[in-house]
């Protein structure tokens, strides 16, 4: 025999909730039977004594004008609650008799005074708790709204399935971040020159050459001074120039080397930044994609809980309409 279940799935496929499933059976059957109107009630309704202690009325809708006391069944009027204590009350204008009970509702129950006996009835109809594993629907409910009962099932499963994906799946999308890659750093050029060749001191020389001109007054000395001094200043003109140059030579090579590894360096980089940038995209079409798919099945269910709540409406209103009193 099929489950109640298994009907369910026909509208909105495999359900592992059977917990939530059994609870939205439930609230279906109590609506449905809450909302028959009295006059088409009672086919589906069982008499019910109450007693002293009350009877319940969220485990049993109570049919309105079926509510009587005594062994001879008078029928009772309804009280309001504040009320209802004056009822024993011998001299109050609510003063009850056994020919004149009297009815209210208190914390969930339903009271009859004078309950002689316990004599007091009603008819009412059961609220079922309604399993997904059962294979008959509830007893004492109408035929002609079992497939209304099981399609505001399926509708409480869809919007379930609503509220999952958007309190669940969408609010708990993040974006996993890639760590970019560090660039390198550009090269410098240094150039720190070795210091020049010490100045020389020619004063001894002038000194000297004075002395030939001044007091020898022996001009081929003085020459011979001038020429010396004149060699010593183009020797130590020419060593300055090749230290100066070899440090700049240096410099220049090293920087060209350090050109050469930053442009492998940026090439290395390049093409990580690539892979970088791969990862972000993908990350954010894998992000968006499950935002419109998501979105997409939102869409579906919103419509399909539409078009089920059109069908339910159309099956209540034709019971209503129609006075349909099919068997229970």
């Amino acid at each position: 025999m099929p489950t109640l279940q298994s009907y369910v799935e026909n509208y909105v496929g495999s359900i592992s909730d059977t917990d939530f499933l059994d609870r939205s059976l439930t609230g279906a059957a109590e609506k449905l039977i809450r909302l028959i109107p009295d006059h088409l009630a009672k086919p589906y309704a069982k008499e019910e004594t109450i007693g002293a202690s009350g009877l319940s009325t969220t485990a049993n809708r109570i049919l309105k004008n079926s509510v009587t006391s005594h062994a001879s069944q008078y029928p009772a009027t309804f009280i309001e609650p504040d009320r209802y204590n004056q009822a024993s009350v011998s001299d109050s204008i609510y003063r009850a008799a056994d020919e004149f009970p009297v009815y209210t509702f208190r914390n969930g129950l339903i009271f009859v005074y004078p309950n002689t006996g316990d004599a007091a009835k009603c008819w009412c109809i059961p609220i079922p708790t309604v399993l997904s594993s059962a294979t008959a629907f509830p007893t004492y409910f109408p035929a002609a709204l079992r497939q209304a009962l099981i399609i505001d099932a399926a509708i409480q499963m869809r919007q379930g399935d609503i509220n999952t994906a958007i309190k669940t799946t969408l609010a708990g999308l993040t974006l996993t971040a890639a760590t970019p890659p560090t660039p390198p750093s550009a090269p410098t050029f240094t150039f720190t020159a070795v210091d020049n060749p010490a100045l020389l001191d020619l004063s001894t020389q002038f000194t000297a050459l004075g002395t030939s001109l001044d007091t020898n007054e022996d001009i081929e000395l003085a020459m011979g001074k001038i020429a010396e001094m004149k060699m010593r200043l183009e020797e130590w003109d020419t060593e300055s120039k090749y230290v100066y140059q070899a440090d700049l030579d240096d410099a220049r090579n090293q920087f060209q080397k350090d050109v050469k590894q930053f442009e492998a360096e940026l090439a290395l980089y390049q093409a990580k930044l690539g892979e970088y940038q791969t990862k972000v995209g993908e990350e954010i079409q894998r992000y968006t994609g499950t935002i419109q798919r998501v979105t997409q099945e939102i869409q579906g269910y919103v419509m399909q809980v539409k078009s089920l709540r059109d069908e339910y409406n159309m099956i209540v209103q034709a019971f209503i309409a129609g006075g349909v009193q099919g068997g229970s």
